[in-house]
């Protein structure tokens, strides 16, 4: 390899390793990661879980002012109703 080519990989190297790092704090800045993890961020949040069996289980979720009732399992997930 030439002295350039090996330059070159190393700068694109390290532009691509800041713009991932750049790109991680503004997702933990905006509260992305806590929020889709159910951990509890500004606007989604896991209140409530339970097993129902066969590897189905019941959420109640509140986004924003609202909650909602979840049931979740087998590759999908399905609203039931929301709770006033």
């Amino acid at each position: 390899m030439e002295p350039a080519s090996v330059s070159r990989s190393l700068l694109a190297l390290v532009v691509v390793t800041a713009v991932l790092a750049a790109f991680s704090l503004v997702l933990r800045t905006v509260g992305v990661r806590g929020s889709l993890a159910g951990r509890g961020g500004r606007f989604l949040r896991v209140l409530e879980s339970t097993a129902l069996g066969g590897g189905a289980a019941l959420h109640l979720v509140r986004v924003g002012e609202r909650y909602f009732v979840l049931t979740a399992g087998s590759g999908h997930a399905s609203q039931l109703c929301e709770v006033a």
